[in-house]
This record gives C-alpha cells, structure tokens and sequence, in this order.
C-alpha cells in the first residue's frame, strides 16, 4: 500500500513490482490511495511470465471521499494473466481529482472469470475524470460475468474502453464491456473501441455505451478482420436510456463475416431526450441474422430525439427465422431508414408456419401509434433479392408522420414467395403519407399469395407503386400488386414497365387500384407496358370506386395480348366516376373462355369508358367474353373500338351468353359504342411528291452538244427507285436538284472517258444536216447538204470550250 493518509499534504509515490510471476489469492492486494491532499502515485507490475488474482485480489489505485488528488491508475505488463473469483483491478475517484488508466498489456493471453473486472470510474459525488481501460493481448476471454468497464456517476468524463491488437476475443455467461453516464452524473462515457481477428460473445454477454444522466455515451466500434458472432442473446448496444440528457454514438461494425444468432441483437435507441445514434455494419463477405435476432434503431415511447437509422453493407444479407432489421419512432423525433447493400444476394426467410410477428423476418421502418415524426422507410440494393414465407418490406405509420418509401433496386431478380411481399401504408388513425413502393430490376417474381401494397387507412396518401423490371414480371397463385384507400386519403398510381412481358396467372392474381366502402378518398390508377401482356385463369386488372371517391384509369400498351379462361380487366364504380380502361395492342385481340373487360357502375355511379385499339378484334361466340360498360341508375359508359375487323363480338342492348359488346343502363341513359373497322387504307404508305419540280432542261449544259466524243451527261444518285419492288417510292429517295456540270469538269471528262475505254471509238454519228431525193423518189438524210440548201437554225452547233 502507498497512501497519502486523511489530513496529509504531499504524494504518495506509489508501488512497482517487477518479477517473472505474480500470484495474489485469498483477499490480497496492491492498493496506492490519497485521503489528504496529494497524489497517490501509480501501482505498476510487470512480470515475465505470468501474472494470477484469485479470491476478490487485485490492484487498485483511489482517490477517496474528501481527497483532493489524482491516483496514477493502474499498468501491467506480463506474457499471461488470469483475474479469477471476483478480483478486481481499479482505477476511481471519489473525492476531487483524476482516477487516470487500467493498462493491461499481455503478449499472449488475458483470462478474467467469475465476476471479475477492470475498472475506471468516477464515482458518485466525484470531481473528475477517469482515464479509462486500455488492453492489448493476443488472446482476451472474459468469462463469468466478468467485464471491462469506464462510467462516471460524479461530474466527469469516464474515458474509453480499448481493445487492441487482439487475435482473438470471446466474451461469454453475461460478460462484457460498458462505458456508462449514470443517474445523476454529469460527463461524457467514451465510448468502446475493440480491434481484433475474431470476436465471440455468447450468452448473454454485451457491448454498452449508455447514458442515464447528462452527458453522452459515446459509440461502439468494432473491426474484427476475419469475423464476429453473436450467440444466446448477446448484443451491441449504445442508448439514451429514461431520464437522460445527451446523445448515444450508435454503433459501428467492420469485419469480413458476421453472424447472430439465438436473439442477439446490435440496438441504437433514445428512451430520454437526445439521439441515439446510428447501426453501421460493414461485412466484406457475409452478414447472417438468424433465430430472432435483430438489428434496431428507435425512438422510444416518450423519448425526443432522433434514431440514425441502420445501414448495412456486405456480399451476401441472410435475415432468417423471425430476425429484424427495424428504424422506428414511438416519440417524438425521426426514426431514419433501413439501407442494405448486398453486392450479390439478400435472402430474407421467415420461420415456416409461423402464426405471430415473432417469427416473420422482416425489414420495416414504423411510426408507431402515438408517435410524432418520420419513419426514413426502406432501401435495397443488391444483385438478387429473395423474400420467402411471409418475409416483409414495411414502411408503415400509425402516428402522426410519413412512413416513407421502400425502394428496392436488384440487377438480376426480385423474387417473392410464400406470402411474403412488401408494404407501405397509412394506418387506422395515422395522419401522414406512405411513400409507396419503388422496385427496379431486370425480373419480378410474385408467387404463392405474395404482394406489393401501397395502401392508406388514415388522412394520408398511400403513395405510388413503380416497377421497372427489364425482362420480366410474373404474378401467379393469387399474388397481388395493389393500390388502395379505406378512408379519406388517395390510393396512389400502379405503373408496371417490363422489358419483355407481363406475366398474371390464376384466380385473385392481379393487379388493383381501388377505393373500399365507405372510403371517400381517390383510387389508384394503373399504367403497364411491356410487349407482351398476358392474363390467365382467373387473374385480373382492376381499377375500381366501392367508397364516394372516383376510380382511377387502367392504360395498357401492349405489343401481344394474352387473355383467356375467366379473366377480367374491370373498372368498376359504386357511387363515384368509374375509371376508364385503355387497351393499345399491336397485335389481335381475342379473348378466350368467359374474359371479359367491363367498365361497369352500381348506384348512381356512372360508368367509365373503354377504349380498345387492336389490329384485329376476335371473339368466339359461344365462349361469352365480353366487352361491356354498364350502369344501373348512372350513366353507361362509352366504348371506341378502333380494328381492322371486328369477329364474333356483337352488340346487342343486354348482355347474353353469346360474346357481347353493351354499354347499357338499366334506370338511366344509355352509353354510346363506336365500332371503328377502316379496312384497308389505299392511301397508307404512298408519299407526297416534292411540290417544286425542278426544271432538268435548264440545269443541263448548252456548251456542248452529245454527238461530239468524249461528251457526257451524268447523273449520279438513286432517284426515285425503290429500293426493292417490295419498297413504296419515298419522297425523300426523288433527287430534286440535278445539278450544272462546271466548265472544268467538262473539259476533263472527254479525256478521261476516252482514255478509260477499253475500245477506240466508233465513226461518230452524225446529226442530219438535210436530205436529198434520189431519183427514183426515195428522200435521204445526209450529213452535208448543198450550199444552195438553208440549214436550218436548230442544227446551228455551239463551239465547245
């Protein structure tokens, strides 16, 4: 012991042991203090080998109550050392002055079991700081319920537990590191910094930073280069907890793998008023959530503050068996988004047959019922996204605030199974908008009952939900992308782009814009285009008013369109406006096996209007598909039929059970249709000529006449051919301008023509001159005619230059 003893004035000079091994048992210790005014000094130790504490021993270096002194902390340097049964190694301050560092250096191991601790604190009703806990070994395991820990619960900073240079860390039964501000105290807890190759926590153990006074807690970071696991309700956690005052740090993963497992949990959440800070994790190979775990980041019911959100950063994202990735608020403040980017895969599965939210792995961003502020919603980013067996993308609110938006972006494919599916919403009470749903990737699966929602229930807007998949989307097996309101708010807008097709097959599949009864609010609309549309076996498009509000509208353009066996393309209305359907197809329209596309009213809703485009239209009679836009007190809607021909659809006044085209009202007027067949169009291809003709007479020379050799006349350019006899003439091949030849190019020209042939010229010909009449009566051309014969102006010839 080295004191400076209660009264005194001066330093104590502390303690130093310097020896190949060390063992302290039964109660023994090292202990420098100060009870005056002076320092304490340090306990330093440094052993070759090995250094042991059993039995409640250990080191300790104290400014006590009433002191005013620093105590110099605690430093041990030695190859291996064991703290067992309770042992203790402390370095706090009680009275006024500084408690400084534990520094633990261990070439090879670090072992502390059975409650056992390094400790620098400032303690309650302290001035001060403590310097915190430092540690560099090859291998730590804290067993036992043992722990590291740095807090104030005076006024002062706590310091900062770092861990460094490690091969391995293991912490297990409830062991661990803290960094705390406690109840009543006034300072900042640093915070806890861990680098290694591996780290293990299991059982229970934990890494904490928190606050429960004023002051902040700090972050935890971890960087382990080959991984970290989580196992038994082991966590990270970094809090604002009931009461506080100050901010949480968050915490902050880097490693190449991490796993947790069995309800372990990284959480960032405020309980009292200030943020909470951030989950950063970064994997560069492969992150696996399994068995309830979770990854979190809330608002607290009555806390204020701000969460930071989780983002996540990896290869390959498993989230299985019931595990979580959340942002939430329950107070007030912002909940921040959910980002993950996986370079290659995200998987998320949910326990199988699982009947409660425990077991169904989800990825959500809430506003809870109560809360007031946003929720940031959800953000994806990978190569290949899977969701199975009731998995789900939330971004929800029931409070007072947006939801925002999940947002999806998969370079490969997008699948949904089992149930599972993404959702934005407004909920029953909630005033506040869902952003909707954003999906971009190159194919889309729906299968087995699986959704897309944007929905409100609330005073808020549903949102929009946008696809954009370059190949292919597929929905069978009464999977659903839908759109709806249930109150006041609007449904958003559906719009489906597909590169290739769109694939809708069996009974309840489809795609849906409505409004429910008793809504008042405005329904969604619907937009597809891809080349190729197919609807089977029951499955369905539907825009459709069951509440006051007014439908939205259904457009379609399609290359090819497949629609057969009980399909229905409906734009249904209650008591509102009906929507209108509109259908560009490329190609024929034939309809198969009781199809129908209907634009009906009930009530004193008016129906909506139906326009089809089709090269031809094509029905068989006795197969009952039909068009129809009917009402009952309402107005009929409009049909416009624009095809070539139109074969085995006919309308009649009411619908049959033959193929029919209606448009009729059974209390009210009666809907118009307009049949539009043009046939063939003799006009179709054929092009305007040029208005102004040129002149070709007076583009051609007069400086030489044709009969002289080595004169030429050229034309170059295709003129007004087709190019094939399939081709019509086009205006833009007629060449308008021939051109005047130059008086050089025509001086060159006879030359190189002449010298080009392969043949000496011919006697020239020679233009007439006049004629004689022979004898006999026979007149003759000649070349040269007499003298006394005029020659005429026209045989006049041009002296060429």
């Amino acid at each position: 012991t080295s004191n400076v003893e209660t009264g005194a004035v001066g330093n104590a000079g502390g303690v130093e042991i310097s020896t190949k091994t060390l063992n302290l048992i039964g109660g023994s210790g090292l202990t420098t203090n100060t009870q005056g005014k002076g320092n304490a000094g340090t306990v330093k130790i440094t052993a070759s080998d090995s250094i042991k504490f059993d039995g409640i021993s250990g080191v300790s270096s104290v400014v006590l109550i009433g002191a005013v002194g620093n105590a110099g902390g605690v430093e041990i340097s030695t190859k291996t050392l064991e703290l067992l049964g309770g042992s203790l190694l402390t370095a706090n301050t009680s009275g006024k002055g500084d408690a400084g560092t534990v520094k633990i250096t261990a070439s090879d191991s670090i072992k502390f079991n059975g409650i056992s601790s390094a400790q620098s604190g400032v303690l309650v009703g302290a001035e001060g700081k403590a310097g915190g806990v430092e540690i560099s070994t090859k291998t730590l395991e804290l067993l036992g319920g043992s722990r590291l820990i740095t807090n104030t619960a005076g006024t002062g900073n706590a310091g900062t537990v770092k861990i460094t240079d490690a091969d391995s860390i293991k912490f297990e039964g409830n062991s661990g590191v803290t960094s705390n501000v406690e109840t009543g105290a006034v300072g900042n807890a640093g915070g806890v910094e861990i680098s290694t190759k591996t780290l293990n926590l299991i059982g229970g153990s934990g890494i904490t930073t928190n606050t429960q006074g004023k002051g902040d807690a700090g972050t935890v970071k971890i960087t382990a280069s080959d991984s970290i696991k989580f196992n038994g309700i082991s966590s990270a956690q970094s809090g604002v907890l009931v009461g506080a005052v100050g901010n949480a740090g968050g915490v902050e993963i880097s490693t190449k793998t991490l796993e947790l497992l069995g309800g372990s949990g990284i959480i960032t959440n405020t309980a009292g008023t200030g943020n909470a800070g951030t989950v950063k994790i970064t994997a560069s190979d492969s992150i696996k959530f399994n068995s309830i775990s979770t990854a979190e980041s809330g608002v607290l019911a009555g806390a204020e503050g701000k969460a930071g959100g989780v983002e996540i950063s990896t290869k390959t994202l498993e989230l299985l068996g019931g595990s979580k990735l959340l942002t939430s608020t329950a107070g007030k403040g912002d909940a921040g988004t959910v980002k993950i980017t996986a370079s290659d895969s995200i998987k998320i599965d949910s326990i199988v047959g699982a009947t409660s939210i425990d077991g169904i792995s989800v990825v959500a961003s809430n506003v809870a019922n109560g809360a007031i502020g946003n929720a940031g919603g959800v953000e994806i980013s990978t190569k290949t996204l899977v969701l199975l067996n009731g998995s789900a993308l939330i971004a929800n609110t029931s409070g007072k605030g947006d939801a925002g938006t999940v947002k999806i972006t998969a370079s490969d494919s997008t699948k949904f199974d089992g149930i599972s599916g993404v959702t934005s919403s407004v909920e029953i009470g909630a005033i506040g908008n869902a952003g909707g749903v954003e999906i971009s990737t190159k194919t889309l699966e729906l299968l087995g009952g699986s959704g897309l929602t944007a929905s409100t229930l609330g005073q808020g807007d549903a949102g929009t939900v946008k696809i954009t998949a370059t190949d292919f989307i597929k929905l069978t097996n009464g999977s659903r992308i839908s759109s709806s309101t249930s109150s006041s708010g609007n449904s958003g807008k559906i719009e489906i782009i597909a590169g290739n097709s769109l694939i809708l097959d069996g009974n309840d599949t489809g795609v849906f814009a409505r409004t429910v009864e008793n809504s008042t609010g405005k329904g969604g609309s619907i937009f597809i285009d891809p080349p190729l549309v197919s609807i089977t076996n029951g499955a369905k498009i539907v825009v459709e008013s069951l509440g006051t509000g007014n439908g939205g509208d259904l457009t379609i353009i399609a290359g090819k369109f497949v629609f057969e066996n009980n399909s229905l393309i409906n734009a249904n209305t209650a008591s509102g406006e009906g929507g209108n359907i509109n259908l560009q197809i490329a190609d024929i329209f034939f309809p198969r096996n009781n199809s129908n596309i209907n634009a009906t009213a009930g009530g004193t809703g008016n129906g909506g209007n139906i326009n089809l485009s089709a090269l031809f239209t094509i029905a068989i009679p006795s197969e009952n598909n039909d068009i129809y836009a009917d009402a009952s007190f309402g107005k009929g809607g409009n049909i416009n039929l624009t095809t070539q021909a139109i074969f085995g659809l006919q309308f009649r006044p009411r619908r049959t059970d033959l193929s029919d085209i209606t448009a009729s009202s059974e209390f009210g007027v009666q809907g118009n249709v307009n049949i539009n067949t043009p046939g063939v169009d003799p006009s179709k291809g054929l092009s305007n000529l040029p208005v102004n003709i040129s002149d070709a007479s007076k583009l051609v020379t007069q400086r030489c006449l044709a009969d002289r050799q080595g004169s030429a006349f050229v034309i170059t350019g295709r003129g007004g051919i087709p190019i094939s006899p399939a081709n019509i003439i086009s205006s833009i091949n007629l060449q308008e301008n021939i051109g005047t030849p130059s008086s050089n190019q025509l001086a060159s020209q006879p030359s190189q023509l002449i010298s080009q042939s392969p043949n000496p010229p011919a006697n020239r010909i020679v233009e007439a001159q006049g004629w004689t009449i022979k004898p006999n009566g026979q007149v003759s051309l000649v070349a040269e005619v007499n003298n006394a014969i005029p020659t005429s102006t026209w045989a006049r010839q041009l002296q060429c230059r």
